[in-house]
This record gives C-alpha cells, structure tokens and sequence, in this order.
C-alpha cells in the first residue's frame, strides 16, 4: 500500500510530563506526535487560516519539495490551565453562541509548559538524521536577531502567532456545575448531555475514546430509567 491514505498520519507520539508543574505532576501534560507530511498549502491557509502562509515568510519549497521527505512534530499542550467560557450569542434559539477561548492566558503558567513541549521537539528533530526546521521568518523578525531555535523567546513569538486548537475543547457543561450525576442538565427534565463538554477536566490525551464511553454510560442509564437493556 502507497500514499496517505496507507497510514493514520500521525505515525507516532511521545506522552510526557513537562515537569513545570507541580499540578499536573501526577500525570502526563504533553504529546508529541510525529506526521509523516506537511499536507498542502490550503492545510495552512484554509484550515488553520494562516493569513501569512507565503514564500517570504515560509520555506514551502522545503516542505512541499516533490522529492525530499518532509513532514511535522506536533507539539501540544494536554493540561492546559486557561479556560475559555461559551455564552449565548443572543436570545433567539439560532444565534450562535460566544465562544472564548482564552488560550496560553496569563498566570496559567500554559506558555512556559508549551514552550517547553516545543524545545523536547527540537531536541527529537536533531537526533538521528531529521532534517533542518523550518522557522517562520516573522518569529525570527520578532524574536530577534541573536534568538536561535533553542531561544525561549523565538518559540514564545511561535506561539503566540501560530498556536491553535486541536478541536479538542471540554468542560463547558461539568458534571456537577451544569448537569449532574446522569448528566442530566440541572433544573430540566429530559435533557441530558453526552459529549467532552460534561468533563469535569480535559483528558490527558485525545478525546474520542473517553466521548464514546460517556455516551455509552449515558444510554445505558436511559435505558435502564426506562426499563430498558440495550444489546452489546
């Protein structure tokens, strides 16, 4: 089998704890994981919506060169500290709502973990025999002339003009605050929620897996209010 469509993408990642903070110490808050591509440019200018995704402030010829492998070390953050809020977007049934989401926000301490994540990527990008890395040229603008790619600065500029969402977001409806025990919604009757938004924190780790067990705890409670016995 050839092509992308031959692998998952993201061949390989690397849970770890940063270590910065004392409470995430009992868990992993960091992923690395490696995709063998660099997609294509309408990856970075339509779905990431990079407005500055041009030859002056990218090396695309590196990235998409037809010949020479290229591809990605995905840095994330998995215990994040910042939180966002979701508000009604006005009192119509369909209006959008008002999402924040307040990323790397003050005081959290979620720059220095992320930053940290970004330099053990650089350090697994220079063993064996990994390429060069491509670094935006506003960042280096930014960060100064003498900022390397092991410069605390030149990745916080990284961060702050690049970091984005892994479409992961939870906790909007926590268990206890919003909706409880059954993940019914507090002070309603037969309406409950069955997704990421009832966590009461973010996983460490991707979503999917922990959403299908809450929605198969969520059935299998209906089932039973209604005398039911759902069939595996």
């Amino acid at each position: 089998h050839k092509g992308l469509a031959a692998g998952s993408l993201a061949e390989a990642s690397w849970f770890f704890s940063t270590g910065c903070r004392k409470e995430t110490s009992h868990t992993h808050d960091a992923q690395i994981s490696m995709l063998p591509t660099c997609g294509g440019p309408s990856l970075w200018t339509e779905n990431l919506n990079y407005t500055d995704f041009t030859p002056e402030n990218w090396d695309l010829e590196t990235m998409f060169h037809v010949e020479k492998p290229s591809g990605m070390l995905l840095a994330a953050l998995q215990q994040p500290f910042s939180e966002g809020e979701v508000t009604l977007g006005g009192l119509e049934p369909w209006a959008a709502p008002k999402i924040e989401h307040n990323y790397l926000a003050d005081g959290t301490g979620d720059m220095e973990a992320l930053i940290r994540i970004c330099l053990e990527a650089v350090e697994l990008a220079h063993t064996n025999d990994f390429a060069s890395i491509v670094v935006p040229e506003h960042c280096v603008r930014e960060s100064g002339p003498h900022s390397g790619i092991h410069s605390v600065r030149l990745w916080e500029e990284w961060a702050k003009a690049y970091a984005t969402t892994l479409y992961h977001p939870t906790s909007t409806c926590r268990i206890g605050d919003v909706v409880d025990e059954g993940c019914g919604v507090i002070g309603t009757s037969g309406l409950r929620v069955a997704d990421a938004s009832v966590f009461v924190n973010i996983t460490s780790g991707n979503t999917m897996a922990p959403v299908v067990m809450v929605g198969e705890k969520v059935a299998n409670m209906i089932a039973r209010t209604h005398g039911l016995a759902l069939q595996a």
